[in-house]
């Protein structure tokens, strides 16, 4: 028929359609990435938490252990203390005026950076006190040491 339009729309429907679907499904896998990072940041949380909790209620004063974290690859896990939550540049920790009052506000003693330290956050964990603000990444070693009142966290050297 002369004048029909419908297989040429058709076609150009059929081609927008895709490539709206490659970008939804780009999207997706991403989300699931960012999703996947942030409940291996949790296990890792937890793992640390499970450790300071253990150690604290179950050895006596003046012990020390080593621990070797285990964080996402691209993922950073800073040990500070809340009350003095200042740049340590021997550390690795960097801060600024921003961060530093979220630390102080709220406590945290474990600042984490995670997707390449596009995003951040602070956790609290319970008995762990940090003399030395430091950042760690996967594989690194951490000292814990029972003080009677906290269990100290220091990078081993």
């Amino acid at each position: 028929m002369k004048g029909d339009v419908s297989i040429p729309f058709n076609m150009i429907f059929t081609i927008v359609l895709l490539v709206a679907l490659v970008i939804f499904g780009f999207y997706v896998i991403t989300e699931w990435g960012k999703m996947q990072e942030l409940a291996q940041i949790d296990t890792a949380v937890d793992s640390i938490r499970d450790v300071v909790d253990d150690w604290y209620y179950n050895t006596w004063p003046d012990s020390t252990k080593l621990y070797t974290i285990q964080i996402p690859g691209s993922s950073t896990f800073c040990f500070i203390d809340p009350e003095n939550p200042q740049t340590r540049l021997a550390g690795g920790w960097e801060s600024n005026e921003i961060i530093e009052s979220m630390i102080t506000e709220n406590g945290y003693n474990l600042w984490i950076k995670y997707q390449n330290g596009a995003s951040q956050m602070g956790k609290v964990i319970d008995h762990m006190y940090v003399s030395q603000n430091f950042c760690a990444s996967s594989g690194e070693e951490l000292k814990l040491e029972n003080t009677g009142e906290n269990v100290e966290v220091s990078l081993h050297e």
